[in-house]
């Protein structure tokens, strides 16, 4: 069973080594969550657009880190925003210091805004077109995670956002956030430590405005 490795007020991190595929690759997963009780349609509309949003400003990074066997994963929901980042061990820690980075310093120009609202705001529309088994699939979510919202609901709540609304909110988006974190892989334990280390101290750097050094965040690189 994963051991817990961080347990601070807003911060719990866990780890599991590999021992059966022995391959220098790892998996870190980590859930930026919000209080339920801070959600609304708006909101939960702008954790999908801020998600979008920062893989449309890491989109450089991404490529280059697909050549280097790395893959990230970046989802939102109703309670907040999941990243996953795949890949071989040694260069995890570099590209996940570019992801907290964006994060904490979103740069969404108010073209790329609509741009990214008109699209997210179609993909809900034609959600409602879908075939009866398809709105059942895209359902399934509410009967795990509350509170939650109809794509149509998202979408309205979604089209009355303007540009200002969205920058106030990517800019605080880590204020208010706990973070539960998983790290597998051939990562030793003590290494697992320093990574969890540099994640809590990066994330917590971002949401109080600091600057973070990169000798420390790229220590493990």
């Amino acid at each position: 069973a994963p051991s817990l490795i961080i347990e601070k007020d807003r911060t719990r991190i866990w780890y599991k080594q590999d021992q059966e595929f022995n391959q220098p690759k790892s998996a870190i997963h980590l859930h930026l969550l919000v209080p339920p009780d801070n959600m609304n349609p708006e909101r939960s509309s702008l954790h999908y657009l801020f998600a979008e949003s920062i893989k449309n400003q890491l989109n450089d990074t991404l490529y280059f880190a697909q050549l280097a066997g790395l893959e990230l994963q970046l989802t939102a929901h109703a309670r907040g925003i999941d990243i996953s980042v795949f890949g071989f061990s040694n260069r995890q820690s570099l590209f996940l210091n570019y992801v907290i980075a964006a994060l904490g310093k979103p740069t969404t120009s108010k073209s790329d805004f609509n741009r990214l609202k008109s699209e997210l705001i179609r993909r809900w529309r034609n959600e409602e077109k879908a075939l009866p088994y398809q709105v059942m699939i895209n359902q399934l979510p509410s009967l795990f995670v509350r509170p939650q919202w109809s794509s149509s609901e998202l979408a309205s709540a979604l089209e009355l956002v303007d540009f200002d609304q969205f920058t106030q909110f990517s800019q605080q988006y880590l204020w208010d956030t706990k973070i539960e974190g998983l790290i597998h892989g051939n990562y030793l334990p003590q290494y697992a430590i320093k990574l969890s280390a540099i994640i809590e101290h990066g994330l917590q750097a971002r949401r109080t405005g600091r600057n973070v050094s990169d000798s420390v965040m790229r220590i493990m690189a």
